[in-house]
């Protein structure tokens, strides 16, 4: 979280919704990013998961690896280059921002009756763990 040195409103900043108060200090909780780098410590981060999964069984890792191809592809599509390590963004804001996401598109699928509660308690240990890492 960005600390705003001598800002501490009762409320966030006219027009914002990404502030909070922490310790009676405004701070943005997501800030700006800037667009992904390539620099030389980079790694595929694609190609890495790719081999963490290979131990999934068959049928769900054809299935795995047809997402991961699509996901893949979006991402070169929308910022011309595959998930590179390195590349000059705050990880955990991305995890925790994806994270939140994640959290929200479940709870709805509980509420719709797709998934059993425990899958979003799942979620949300996993966004309260990224919390701890901001």
């Amino acid at each position: 979280m960005t600390h705003i040195p001598g800002i501490t409103p009762d409320y966030p900043p006219e027009g914002t919704t990404h502030w909070v108060r922490v310790d009676g200090v405004a701070k943005q909780v997501f800030p700006e990013q800037p667009l992904p780098i390539t620099n030389p410590e980079s790694r595929p981060v694609f190609a890495v998961v790719r081999d963490l999964t290979r131990g999934v069984p068959e049928a769900l890792g054809q299935a795995l690896t047809k997402a991961l191809d699509a996901r893949e592809a979006k991402g070169i599509a929308t910022y011309g280059v595959s998930l590179q390590s390195h590349n000059g963004r705050d990880v955990v804001q991305d995890a925790l921002e994806e994270g939140l996401d994640l959290l929200i598109y479940l709870t709805q699928a509980y509420i719709e009756r797709r998934v059993a509660i425990v899958v979003v308690h799942r979620s949300l240990d996993l966004v309260l763990e990224l919390l701890t890492l901001c």
